[in-house]
């Protein structure tokens, strides 16, 4: 059985090359014929082995049969091999065999085919990958499902349509941050609502960004926040530096204050500078030179000296001090 097993093997990896090099039209559909033959073969480590050559070859003739692989095999490996096969080949006649193996009864599979997914999927797919991120049992199947819905798909043909689009998958986002137990879940919805910008987007993820139990979803959540540039988070964010103890999101909550010239932010980014994270420094450093708030210049001489530890942030609040005239 394992000599059998080596040679079916050995015999996929090795003799499509020469097909492939030139030597004859009849002889390549020979060799891949056989190959495509190998799918059914009784073995399932055979049939992986012919799917990922297939896939290796990115042959857009085997999507029909690696569709119906990834339908229809009893083997898990196997689908699975057959689905990195089609993506591989990147080939959209595949959407059906993805849909169906959303519901497949191994999560793996399901994960794998919510990510196979994104940017690719059709007004059916998204209505799928929507079912999946908020009815799904795993929470990687769940999390793939939202990213996948941050890259857009294809069923915009205008701007109105996109709207539309993004509407519905905005509202089920909302559903996901507020309400899923799967804190890598929460912070994937975050930041496809952050991608996605929508008009009742902010107020969740200002939410999220003050009240989430976990530091990941708050810091995924006030990078989301920057992208709208809205002054109603300044206030949150201005909480968030006075009162957030994870480097993460404070770290986020900086950058997402960059936009801002509201006179309201200059104490609490002063208050930064006695972070004893370098990262947390070289942000508030990085922002007040811009806004140029007098009392911040005590202690840029302070971090510029020579003893402070990290020679970037020496450097950063030494640049400061240029720009504030201070030097």
């Amino acid at each position: 059985m394992r000599l059998r097993l080596f040679i079916a093997v050995l015999s996929l990896l090795c003799f499509l090359p020469s097909a492939y090099a030139g030597q004859g039209g009849a002889h390549a559909a020979v060799k891949f014929s056989g190959l495509t033959h190998s799918l059914k073969d009784p073995d399932p480590a055979v049939r992986v082995a012919a799917a990922r050559r297939l896939g290796d070859m990115k042959e857009k003739s085997a999507v029909p049969a690696l569709m119906d692989m990834l339908a229809k095999d009893n083997d898990k490996g196997a689908r699975l091999a057959a689905l990195g096969a089609l993506v591989v080949i990147a080939d959209r006649q595949a959407l059906p065999a993805y849909l169906g193996a959303l519901k497949d009864e191994d999560a793996q599979v399901r994960q794998s085919a919510a990510a196979a997914m994104s940017g690719m999927w059709d007004e059916k797919g998204r209505d799928a990958l929507i079912s999946a991120m908020l009815k799904d049992p795993s929470p990687d199947v769940r999390r793939s499902a939202a990213l996948s819905l941050g890259a857009p798909g294809d069923t915009a043909k205008h701007e109105g349509d996109r709207a539309e689009q993004d509407q519905d998958i905005e509202g089920a986002l909302i559903q996901v941050l507020t309400n899923d137990k799967s804190y890598e879940v929460r912070a994937a919805a975050a930041t496809v609502l952050g991608r996605i910008k929508g008009k009742d987007s902010l107020d969740p993820l200002l939410g999220a960004m003050l009240n989430d139990k976990n530091a990941s979803v708050r810091a995924a959540a006030a990078k989301a926040v920057g992208n709208f540039q809205d002054d109603r988070a300044v206030k949150p964010l201005i909480k968030v530096l006075y009162f957030e103890k994870n480097e993460d999101v404070v770290v986020n909550a900086i950058k997402a204050l960059r936009y801002s010239s509201d006179p309201r932010i200059a104490d609490p980014l002063v208050s930064e500078l006695d972070s004893g994270s370098d990262r947390v420094l070289w942000q508030a450093i990085d922002l007040i030179e811009r806004i140029k708030p007098k009392e911040a210049v005590d202690k840029l001489k302070s971090i510029s000296e020579d003893n402070y530890e990290s020679e970037g942030v020496r450097e950063k609040a030494k640049e400061a001090l240029e720009l504030m005239g201070e030097d």
